[in-house]
């Protein structure tokens, strides 16, 4: 019970972190926005950033494994930060940042549905 409201709670605060990273965007505000995702990044993996960046994509879905199976909800709660990061760095104009962000993201999500598809789409959802 207490996992699962933890989630909810996550997701929920993400929600909100995204429609504000999102307006940024909109405004034409793209290192406010990449700042804000930065900061959605690390909370969401609750890691430092600089660590986060240092990890590629099979690193990066080895440190949500490191209980010996895969965190599909933190999983796709950072692979969708990511891919908005990935926005951020496209309105910055960094592209290969970007494309870093999104191959950390498919990784991710990649490896989630491995492990749960049904719980992807049902995290996904509440996202949306």
């Amino acid at each position: 019970m207490y996992q699962s409201d933890y989630i909810l709670r996550q997701i929920e605060q993400l929600g909100t972190v995204l429609r504000r990273l999102l307006d940024m965007l909109r405004q034409a505000r793209p290192e406010e926005a990449l700042q804000l995702a930065e900061e959605a990044v690390s909370f969401v993996a609750d890691a430092p950033l600089v660590l986060l960046d240092a990890l590629g994509p099979d690193g990066l879905v080895q440190y949500l494994s490191a209980g010996g199976q895969l965190d599909v909800d933190r999983a796709v709660l950072l692979a969708r930060t990511l891919n908005e990061r990935a926005q951020a760095y496209d309105a910055g104009e960094r592209f290969d940042e970007a494309d870093g962000q999104r191959e950390k993201a498919e990784a991710l999500l990649h490896a989630a549905q491995k492990v749960d598809a049904e719980r992807v789409r049902h995290v996904l959802e509440m996202l949306n």
